[in-house]
């Protein structure tokens, strides 16, 4: 049986653009909670999959579509999660900047209430040693650039007005037919293999943003709400790094994937810096702030 659920009922809706590997266990999850869902997919075959689960499914790609094939009546005291990947072969730094401001533009303007923008650890790549929700944005290619650029424009749009916009910052993402291994395990001569991995478990990050929405909203909706204890947000943005809490070397780790795989190890160069750099993604403060507990606290669990 079609489970129908309304597209009015209001502080419930979720709208996922970007139905993809993490935007679809995200929509089934809201489902099962009890939300009703809307989502995006470049696929038609998908879309009519999803529509059987209940999920009202438009077809749509940032890059094709006018931003008028998503229906401005689906954005009414929505919560939208924007999960976009650049894409790497397709990846227009100046378009997809341009046409994913636009997208926050057009859902604020149709009355959502919150845009929660999924990011990527990227944002930081010129740092090294330990980084926190508050290090300094540091990209050091094309992709980490547009992401700051699109973080830094969803500031902006929060601190002007009643809404509010969030930013998850997420590491290496693994799940049960997705890890690293898979390709690193046909590479040889890898450098670095004493830097720490920074990896977050699919299922931990569903969780994660489940927890973000249910604190949302800008001050004026918290003002005379005794939810307003709860608000996760300084004024009405709130960005945060989400990654599991141990961080082994690239190589102990890759190497023991690929025995419990059984499959070809990789290779790694000899790494014999005094002193081992590269970054480790801490955190610490969203997991306190938030009140969760990863499922998935180190990498060695995340092998399925």
């Amino acid at each position: 049986m079609t489970l129908m659920l309304s597209l009015k009922t209001k502080m419930h809706k979720r709208i996922i653009i970007g139905l993809g590997w993490l935007g679809t266990p995200l929509a089934m999850h809201f489902l099962s909670a009890g939300h009703s869902v809307v989502g995006t997919t470049r696929n038609s075959d998908k879309a009519s999959t999803l529509a059987l689960e209940g999920i009202q499914t438009v077809l749509f790609d940032v890059y094709d579509n006018d931003l008028t094939t998503l229906h401005s009546d689906i954005f009414q005291d929505a919560y939208v999660i924007i999960n976009i990947p650049p894409g790497r072969k397709s990846f227009k730094p100046p378009l997809f900047i341009a046409r994913m401001k636009s997208l926050f533009d057009y859902a604020l303007l149709h009355h959502a209430q919150h845009i929660c923008f999924i990011s990527t650890t990227s944002v930081f790549a010129g740092l090294e040693g330990r980084i926190r929700n508050d290090s300094p944005l540091t990209p050091n290619d094309p992709s980490g650039a547009a992401h700051v650029e699109l973080e830094l424009y969803l500031k902006r749009l929060a601190e002007t007005g009643d809404f509010s916009c969030s930013v998850l910052r997420l590491a290496g993402l693994v799940g049960k037919d997705r890890h690293p291994i898979t390709t690193l395990s046909q590479k040889s001569n890898i450098a670095l293999g004493r830097n720490p991995v920074n990896l977050i478990h699919q299922k931990d990050v569903v969780q994660a943003i489940s927890v973000m929405l249910q604190n949302t909203g800008s001050k004026k909706q918290h003002s005379n709400s005794s939810q307003a204890a709860n608000n996760l947000f300084d004024g009405n943005f709130y960005a945060a790094n989400l990654c599991s809490s141990e961080h082994p070397t690239r190589e102990d780790y890759y190497i023991w994937c690929a025995d419990q795989k059984g499959v070809r190890s990789p290779e790694f160069a000899s790494d014999n810096r005094e002193i081992v750099s590269g970054k480790w993604i801490d955190s610490e403060q969203t997991t306190t702030r938030l009140q969760i507990k990863l499922q998935y606290p180190s990498p060695y669990n995340m092998l399925e």
